[in-house]
Order: C-alpha cells, then sequence, then structure tokens
C-alpha cells in the first residue's frame, strides 16, 4: 500500500513547478532523486506521465487526469497530519482574517480585540476590504461574508452563520417630502437611489427575491458614506440596519417598503477547510459566545 505513494509527491511537485530541477529545489533533493522516483512511478503504474523534451514539460492525457487527483490526495494527507498535530499543540500563531464594513470595525473589532487579550500566544492580522478574497491563494483563515444564506452556502464549502441582520430601505423626511410617493419598488426608478458596491437592491416581490437595478447620482462602497447622503436628504439608501438604527430612531431618516424586505440574511464566516487549527477553532468559540449564537457549520 505505502509503495503507491512511492513518487507522487515528487510527480506533484514537477507539475507544480514546471521542471524537474525546481521541483528538485523545493524538495530539497537532487534532480537525478525526483527524475528517479517520476519514472518508478510511471514503470510501477505501466503508463507515461509526462512529455519530456529538452525546451518543455508537459502532462499526457492520462497524466492531466491523475494530477488533480494526486494533488487533493496530498492536500488530505497534510490535513489530516496538521489536524491530528495541532489538536494536541496549544493555541497559538496568527489568525488572519478579512472582514469589511460597519460589521468589522464596530462588531468585529471589539470582540478580536478581547480575544487577543485573552489569548497573548495568537496574533491577530485583519485586512479590511470589499473584495471577495480568495481565502486559499491568499492565505487567510478566516473570511466573512454577508449575504441570503442559501447563497452563502452556494458559494462557500464552509460557513458558519454569526449574525443576523435587516436590510433597510431608508430617506430623509425631506427628500421623500420633497419627491414622487414610493407605493411599490417599481417606483424607485423615479428617484435618486445612492448605491453602494452593486448595481441592485434586493425586494421580495410576489414571494420571491428580486434583484433591482437602482440608479442614482451618489455611489460609494462604504455604508456610512450612503448614510451621510441620506441624512443629507440626497436620495434613498439600502444598507444594513446597524447602519441607520440610530438615525431612524430620532426620526432623521424613515423606512421604506418594509413589505417588500429580505429575511434570512446574515454574516458569515467562511473558512478555506472544514478542520480549521486549533487556534482559528478557538476564536470561532469565542465569536460564538460573543453573539450569543450557537449555530453550526452550513453543510
Amino acid at each position: 500500500m505505502s509503495q503507491n505513494w512511492d513518487g507522487v509527491a515528487e510527480f506533484v511537485c514537477v507539475v507544480e513547478e514546471g521542471s524537474f530541477s525546481l521541483a528538485a529545489s523545493r524538495l530539497g533533493v537532487s534532480r537525478s532523486h525526483v527524475s528517479k522516483k517520476v519514472k518508478q512511478l510511471e514503470t510501477r503504474m505501466g503508463i507515461s506521465l509526462l512529455h519530456r523534451t529538452t525546451r518543455s514539460l508537459n502532462l499526457t492525457s492520462l497524466g492531466a487526469e491523475f494530477f488533480p487527483k494526486c494533488k487533493h490526495l496530498l492536500s488530505e494527507m497534510d490535513e489530516a497530519q496538521a489536524l491530528v498535530m495541532d489538536g494536541a499543540a496549544k493555541a497559538q500563531g496568527t489568525i488572519r482574517l478579512t472582514v469589511s464594513g460597519v460589521f468589522g470595525e464596530e462588531m468585529l473589532a471589539p470582540m478580536l480585540a478581547e480575544f487577543a487579550a485573552k489569548h497573548p500566544d495568537i496574533s491577530i492580522d485583519v485586512e479590511f476590504t470589499n473584495r471577495v478574497v480568495n481565502l486559499e491563494e491568499e492565505r487567510f483563515d478566516i473570511g466573512f461574508r454577508s449575504g441570503i444564506s442559501a447563497e452563502i452556502r452556494a458559494q462557500n464549502d464552509v460557513a458558519e452563520q454569526l449574525y443576523n441582520y435587516e436590510l433597510l430601505t431608508v430617506a430623509s423626511r425631506s427628500y421623500l417630502s420633497d419627491n414622487a410617493p414610493i407605493g411599490g419598488v417599481v417606483d424607485l426608478q423615479d428617484h435618486n437611489c445612492l448605491n453602494g458596491s452593486l448595481p441592485h437592491w434586493r425586494f421580495i416581490v410576489d414571494g420571491q427575491v428580486q434583484n433591482t437595478v437602482v440608479r442614482g447620482k451618489w455611489r460609494s462602497n462604504n455604508g456610512k458614506a450612503l448614510v451621510q447622503g441620506a441624512l443629507n436628504h440626497l436620495g434613498i439608501i439600502q444598507v444594513p440596519h446597524f447602519y441607520v438604527e440610530e438615525a431612524i430612531k430620532r426620526g432623521a431618516l424613515v423606512a421604506l417598503l418594509e413589505a417588500h424586505q429580505v429575511q434570512g440574511l446574515g454574516y458569515f464566516a467562511v473558512l478555506p477547510s472544514a478542520h480549521p487549527p486549533r487556534r482559528v477553532a478557538v476564536l470561532l468559540e469565542h465569536l460564538r459566545e460573543s453573539f450569543k449564537l450557537t449555530l453550526n457549520p452550513i453543510p
């Protein structure tokens, strides 16, 4: 059984590096050792995995089928070993996170600071960005995503809901009094809608979630900037409730189209692996307690 693995790591490394010399350098062995291992693997299997010339190195058709499976198996083996080793290890090291907006600034940041104070052997590295980060490629341990639960599940293999929110459509009383009445979603076409990162807003129409394209003379990927535009009577905005709760309570902003509000929205911790390192697992437990929610990973 163990012989079946002989040469697999070398083969995968050669393909990833594009040459035997670079693979040998990465593995810390000689070029001849790598070449011998790959050749023995081909001989044992009775097939050619690579086309070799003096100028190029390419996968054969069978090699192209074999490579991704080998890469996945090696990754699973590394993950299994790391899981066992990490389970017995002390929670330590650096946790890299990516998050955006007020959720990160006002809700998550204080929880992370409290966690860091309790765990001096763990360092926290938080990147604030509105772009969707590839966690594996950029080596992040956790990414925080917001949206409809079903969509987050479809887009991510491992995610855990930490917080529920409502998406509110609001405007100032002054703006509403100076412009056409709003009786339904379609009436937004006649209004100055202050856009965020997306060109559309979301509503429930006839029982279904509908993306409604809106237009306006103010756009920003920052929720606080949108709120300022609304407070200054520029137009209508659609943002998570925590951006505008205070303004609504004091009457500076008014909620619109409440019958069409989308339900089932949340913030999720998205992970690149179903078996996170111990330091990440400890942080997730802290966040669960902080948010007072007990939610299982989304399948």
